[in-house]
């Protein structure tokens, strides 16, 4: 819960493992890492990743580059051959009360099991970001502030006089979170973000202020009225061998809805994990509708470099997932899993219809849907610093980007091998 350097609040002993997640070795406590990934899905790419942590008297810097070598045109910018990126270098520190971080990072904020609705730092490239944080044993306050691309929104040569003319939008990202701990088992969660743009200026120091409310410093007009506003609430329960979680997501958030396609959108996740025996069963839903995370304006839009920022899958779609893992030894679990995608039409990069013209295409999984269902076992080993994975699945796509009777179907595997000291 919370964002990169915020454990969750509680978590019930049944659900906790005191060694690091087999397939998590960017972690502050792994100190220097390797990893080696080779992946066989829709497209054929491998990765390798180096990480180093240095901590001393709750200070604590990362530097973590990786590389990419393969052919992939889903990770933006779309590429194929060599391509390397900084996926955490940042600095910050830890304390009894405070806590915070400036860098390059991914960021993530919700539920610490599914894909996260607001902010899922890990289906998106990293950016320029930093959060401080004061808590206690009862609430935490986050305070989050990130640097989006630049959105260039015209350029003209005059040939006659030899000049250029450039029009840049820049793009900031603010937000606040408070959560509530009650009886140490319940969270509840409050969070704020907007999306902005401001040309030639630097970021809205209003928006610094963790008590104030965005929509209502536009609503009195102290505020670009043009920024867009999101809203969120997660709840985590956890009972003996039993976590429970729920985030309901609102885009495009405002005190009077208008009469058009983008205001009041939403998004919602809900699922479980459950303890069985030796065995753990984790269970997912998640949709969101067809104009959430859009905006009318290409400079609001929750892009990055041309990647969502929220639900790694976007808008207009509902997924249903599952999965069973079981520990056959101190070294060794293997695990089972499933999911069924539905995809509608719309995207969040569609172009929205312009205000008195309304799209009467619907909402909500617009035709034709892409239907994807997958089905896969995996198997994760550590024995010493060393860590390895194997997956191996089957998929069948149907309406293959939204393309009527163009089907796939096939396996895909995956393996990777890392080292940490």
């Amino acid at each position: 819960m919370g964002f990169l350097w915020t454990e969750p609040l509680v978590l019930p002993d049944s659900l906790l493992r005191d060694e690091p997640a087999f397939d998590d070795l960017r972690t502050a406590s792994a100190g220097k890492s390797v990893r080696a990934c080779y992946l066989s899905d829709t497209f054929q790419r491998a990765e390798f990743t180096a990480s180093a942590t240095y901590e001393h008297e709750g200070f604590f810097a990362v530097a973590e580059p990786f590389l990419w070598v393969g052919n992939d045109s889903l990770y933006p910018p779309r590429w194929n051959g060599v391509r390397s990126e900084w996926q955490r270098a940042f600095f910050g520190f830890s304390g009894p009360s405070f806590s915070g971080y400036w860098g390059k990072s991914p960021a993530s904020w919700g539920p610490p099991l599914a894909d996260r609705l607001m902010l899922d730092g890990g289906n998106f490239p990293p950016f320029d970001c930093g959060e401080i944080a004061w808590h206690n044993s009862f609430v935490r306050v986050s305070c989050f502030f990130g640097v989006l691309d630049p959105r260039l929104i015209s350029y003209d040569i005059d040939t006659s006089q030899g000049l250029q003319d450039r029009i840049v939008h820049q793009r900031f990202v603010n937000a606040h979170r408070f959560e509530f701990l009650l009886f140490h088992r319940l969270t509840l969660a409050w969070s704020e973000m907007v999306i902005y743009d401001r040309q030639g200026d630097g970021p809205e120091f209003a928006y610094f202020n963790p008590i104030n409310l965005y929509y209502a410093l536009s609503w009195a007009g102290t505020i670009c009225a043009e920024d867009d506003f999101k809203w969120d609430l997660d709840a985590t329960l956890v009972l003996p061998g039993l976590l429970l979680y729920g985030e309901f997501f609102v885009d495009d958030f405002q005190y009077v809805g208008y009469d058009t396609d983008d205001s009041q959108q939403f998004a919602v996740a809900l699922g479980a994990m459950k303890t069985l025996g030796n065995a753990t069963l984790t269970l997912d839903y998640s949709l969101a509708t067809r104009w959430t995370f859009n905006s009318r304006l290409s400079t609001t839009k929750a892009l990055y470099r041309g990647w969502p920022f929220g639900h790694p899958l976007g808008s207009d779609f509902q997924r249903f997932w599952a999965r069973l893992e079981v520990p056959v030894n101190p070294g060794l679990r293997v695990s089972l899993g499933a999911s069924l995608i539905q995809d509608g039409a719309g995207s969040i990069y569609e172009h929205m219809p312009y205000e008195g013209l309304p799209d009467t295409a619907g909402t909500f999984l617009l035709d034709p849907v892409q239907v994807d269902a997958r089905a896969w076992a995996s198997a994760l080993w550590r024995i010493g610093i060393f860590s390895a994975g194997l997956t191996g699945g089957y998929r069948n796509i149907a309406n293959w980007k939204h393309a009527q009777g163009q089907d796939i179907s096939g396996p895909y595997f995956s393996c990777e091998a890392g080292v940490s000291f």
